[in-house]
C-alpha cells in the first residue's frame, strides 16, 4: 500500500489543499498550501473543489520566491485569476481539471486505536478530519455491527457537507463529544454510491478496493460505477490505478467488464457481475410469470422486460436477456420468451400434435373449428385435444368463443383491425351487419361480439355496438 501511494503521488495530477486564502493589493486572490501531487505552472487552469469553480494561475511562489512552476512536496503560494478570495476557504482543494469531484459519501477502511474506550458501532456520528477539512459524519459499518478497539473494518462515511478525496487518502476520526481521537483509516472510494441494502457481494467488493493489486481495485471500482458516466480515466482517482488504460484493457480481455452498445454513438461499460444480476432479475421475473400462469408455454417479451425496466438502461437489460438466451436458460419464440423446461410438460408427439392443431386453427380463419371437429381431424391421440386446446388458450395463442368454438388469436386480431377500419367510433353496427361484413355465420358472429365486449374492445348498447376509441 505504501508503494502504491508513492507511485500515485509521482504520477497523479496536480492537487493542493488550501490552508490560507487572502487578497493582495495589485494581485488579487492568493492561496497557500503544500502540493500533495503533480505539478502546476503559470498560465495553467485549475479547478477549486468542492465548489467546482475554475481559475487561471497568474503567478506562483515557493518560500516567497517567484517561480514558473511548483511540484509535489513543495510549499506554494498561488495567485489565482478569475475568482474572488471570498469564494475560497481553508480546506478547499486546488486541482488539475477533472482530477477531483466533490462527494458526501466515501467507502473507507477504518483502523480503531487500541486506546479507544469503546467499539465503533454502526451509525455512530464522528468528527471526520480529511486533509485540512473537518466535518461531522455518520459511519455505516459494512458487514459487521461494530469495530473493536485495535481492530479494522470497512464502512461507508456520509459527510455533513461535500468534500473531495482520492483513493488511499488518509483520514482521522474523533469522537463527537467529548472530542478525542478514536481511529483513522484511508479512503477506498471517494464518490461512493448510495446502497440502501448492502449485499454480501457489495461488502466483498469494498474489501477489494483495499487490495494491493490495481486490477482487483479497478474491477471493484467498476462494480460500483454508474455505466453512463464511467471511463478508464476515473480509475486513477477512484481506485488508485497508475496505468488506467492497460488495466482497463486487462479487465476487458478477461471478461470481467463488458462494453455494451446502447446506441449507434454510445457505449457503456458494465461489470460482468452486474450483468449477471440483471440476467438473474429477468429470470426471476419470468419464473414468477410461469408460476402464475402454469398453462402458458411462453410470455410476452415486452411484459417481462417492463417488469425489470427500473433496474438498468434498456441496452443493459437487452444484454442480460441475450446472456440468458446464449446460455439456453431462456427460449425465445417470436415476441414471447419462456424459461427452458418451464410451462406444460409435453412429449415430443404431443408437441407436434399441438403445433399441427395450432396451424389448423390459424389456417381456418373465421371458419374456426369446434372441439368435436378438432377431435375428428386429429391424426394422433384424440383424447389429448381438450388438454392441448387448454394449453393453447393458456399460452394466449387460442381463444374459446362461447363454450365450443376455438379461434386463433391472430384471426381475432385481424378481425379487430378490419372492424376498427370499417366502423370507426362513433359509428354503430349490429351482429347481423358484422356477420355480413365478415362473410361469416351467426355461429361465429355472436360469440365473437361477446368476446370483443368482454375484452373492452367494443361497447354494447342494446342491439348495437361501437368500437371503443383507442387511447
Amino acid at each position: 500500500a505504501a508503494n502504491s501511494s508513492r507511485q500515485l503521488r509521482l504520477a497523479a495530477p496536480f492537487r493542493m489543499a488550501v490552508d490560507r486564502c487572502f487578497a493582495v493589493d495589485g494581485y488579487g486572490t492568493v492561496v497557500t498550501g503544500s502540493v500533495v501531487s503533480g505539478q502546476i505552472a503559470t498560465g495553467d487552469t485549475v479547478e477549486i473543489q468542492p465548489q467546482g469553480l475554475s481559475a487561471r494561475i497568474r503567478g506562483l511562489q515557493n518560500h516567497e520566491l517567484e517561480t514558473g512552476e511548483v511540484h509535489r512536496g513543495q510549499r506554494a503560494a498561488i495567485n489565482l485569476g478569475g475568482i474572488h478570495h471570498d469564494q475560497l476557504h481553508r480546506g478547499d482543494e486546488i486541482a488539475a481539471p477533472g482530477h477531483l469531484a466533490a462527494s458526501r459519501r466515501f467507502f473507507a477502511e477504518i483502523q480503531m486505536l487500541a486506546t479507544a474506550k469503546r467499539p465503533l458501532v454502526d451509525r455512530t456520528r464522528v468528527r471526520f478530519h480529511l486533509g485540512t477539512t473537518e466535518l461531522l459524519a455518520v459511519v455505516r459499518l459494512a458487514g459487521v455491527e461494530e469495530i473493536a478497539p485495535g481492530q479494522a473494518g470497512l464502512a461507508t462515511i456520509t459527510l455533513s457537507e461535500p468534500a473531495v478525496a482520492t483513493w488511499g487518502q488518509p483520514f482521522v476520526i474523533r469522537q463527537e463529544s467529548p472530542v478525542f481521537t478514536i481511529g483513522g483509516g484511508r479512503i477506498l472510494h471517494p464518490a461512493a454510491p448510495m446502497i440502501r441494502r448492502m449485499s454480501t457481494e457489495d461488502v466483498q467488493q469494498i474489501g477489494r478496493l483495499a487490495s494491493p493489486h490495481p486490477v482487483e481495485r479497478a474491477e471493484a471500482a467498476v462494480w460500483f460505477a454508474k455505466p453512463e458516466d464511467w471511463s478508464p480515466q476515473h480509475l486513477f482517482g477512484v481506485a488508485g490505478v497508475v496505468d488506467p488504460q492497460r488495466t482497463w484493457q486487462e479487465l476487458t480481455e478477461t471478461g470481467r467488464i463488458r462494453e455494451i452498445r446502447l446506441s449507434a454513438s454510445r457505449n457503456v461499460t458494465v461489470h460482468a457481475g452486474r450483468l449477471d444480476q440483471v440476467a438473474e432479475s429477468i429470470r426471476r421475473s419470468l419464473a414468477k410469470m410461469h408460476a402464475r400462469n402454469p398453462l402458458r408455454l411462453s410470455h410476452p417479451l415486452a411484459s417481462v422486460m417492463a417488469s425489470v425496466e427500473h433496474l438498468a438502461a434498456p441496452g443493459i437489460l437487452d444484454a442480460g436477456l441475450q446472456k440468458l438466451l446464449e446460455e439456453k436458460i431462456v427460449v425465445r419464440r417470436g415476441q414471447e420468451i419462456s424459461l427452458a423446461g418451464e410451462g406444460p410438460k409435453l412429449t415430443r408427439n404431443e408437441r407436434l400434435q399441438l403445433d399441427e392443431m395450432l396451424e389448423q386453427i390459424r389456417a381456418a380463419g373465421m371458419n374456426a373449428p369446434t372441439m368435436a371437429e378438432l377431435k375428428k381431424a386429429a391424426t394422433r391421440s384424440r383424447d389429448s385435444i381438450p388438454q392441448l386446446v387448454e394449453i393453447g388458450v393458456g399460452s394466449g395463442e387460442l381463444v374459446m368463443l362461447g363454450s365450443d368454438v376455438v379461434m386463433h388469436q391472430q384471426t381475432i386480431d385481424e378481425v379487430i383491425a378490419k372492424v376498427r377500419n370499417e366502423y370507426p367510433p362513433p359509428r354503430e353496427f349490429t351482429v347481423a351487419e358484422l356477420r355480413v361484413f365478415l362473410d361469416t355465420s351467426r355461429k361465429y358472429a355472436v360469440p365473437l361480439c361477446e368476446h370483443l365486449d368482454a375484452k373492452g374492445i367494443t361497447l354494447r348498447n342494446g342491439d348495437t355496438r361501437t368500437i371503443v376509441a383507442l387511447p
